[in-house]
């Protein structure tokens, strides 16, 4: 059985319960405006090399178009795959994803 309770048809946990009652009131109580600043920035790292950087755009892009937060992720990939990353975030960008990339020496 999840956690938490039965709300409007869903199993929710006390902060999304708090976060559904202030919204039908129209008042955020502190509790709830925490809960949504923490759904507002959801930091999200994929790391890849070669072999898997066209399977991290396609998640990325699977995240951003089924989660209603906003998602800042970050690819970690070694240096020989940059260009190829760089190439897949335009597209993603393009999109209206955010995504930082971070390269490493894997040697």
């Amino acid at each position: 059985m999840p956690a938490g309770k039965r709300t409007e048809g869903i199993w929710a946990c006390g902060l999304c319960q708090d976060r559904l009652r202030s919204k039908k009131l129209g008042t955020m109580t502190p509790f709830a405006r925490d809960h949504e600043n923490i759904l507002s920035d959801l930091p999200v790292l994929l790391c890849f090399d070669s072999g898997y950087a066209r399977f991290a755009a396609v998640a990325t892009f699977s995240a951003h178009a089924h989660l209603k937060s906003d998602i800042k992720f970050y690819w970690l990939t070694t240096t020989d795959v940059v260009d190829l990353a760089n190439r897949l975030k335009a597209i993603l960008v393009s999109l209206g994803l955010n995504i930082s990339i971070v390269s490493v020496d894997a040697s």
